[in-house]
């Protein structure tokens, strides 16, 4: 009984993991809703190429927008971000009275997460263009890779 409740949870897990993205506030912008997706350069893997980096999700998006589109896109984030206080689930920096970045940890509840050690994140990061505007990155990965060894990939870029 075990086996056969464990390999339907295998078997079930990619198809929970997609959901577990679109639950979260930010969910329109990846879908184009608040941005048009012709506007942004969208970047998806996951499975086997990323078990390298210890992670089975990677989507990111890039734009450049308005102080307006920042603003409304800031704004989003921030529903799923919560306050911006220093904890182990959050990191931030701000730049020029604007945050420039965070990494927020989601943690999944329940003995699922347990079975497959997986960690969600949102990262978020703005900085102004040299074109005139503000470049944004958001990405949401899923994963066994901690908020540690993220930082530290994303150093080595």
């Amino acid at each position: 009984m075990k086996r056969t409740s464990l390999l339907l949870w295998l078997l079930m897990a990619p198809f929970i993991l997609a959901m577990a993205q679109k639950k979260l506030h930010v969910s329109p912008i990846f879908e184009g809703k608040v941005i048009p997706k012709k506007r942004m350069v969208e970047t998806l893997a996951k499975g086997q190429s990323m078990a390298a980096y210890n992670l089975s999700y990677f989507r990111s998006i890039k734009v450049n927008v308005t102080a307006d589109e920042m603003t409304r896109i800031y704004n989003i984030v921030k529903q799923d971000v919560g306050n911006l206080e220093e904890s182990e689930d959050l990191e931030y920096g701000r730049e020029n009275d604007i945050v420039s970045y965070c990494i927020k940890h989601f943690p999944l509840v329940g003995n699922k997460q347990q079975i497959m050690n997986l960690n969600r994140y949102l990262c978020y990061q703005c900085y102004e263009s040299s074109r005139g505007g503000y470049n944004i990155t958001l990405v949401y990965i899923e994963g066994s890779a901690g908020m540690q060894e993220l930082k530290r990939m994303f150093k080595k870029k």
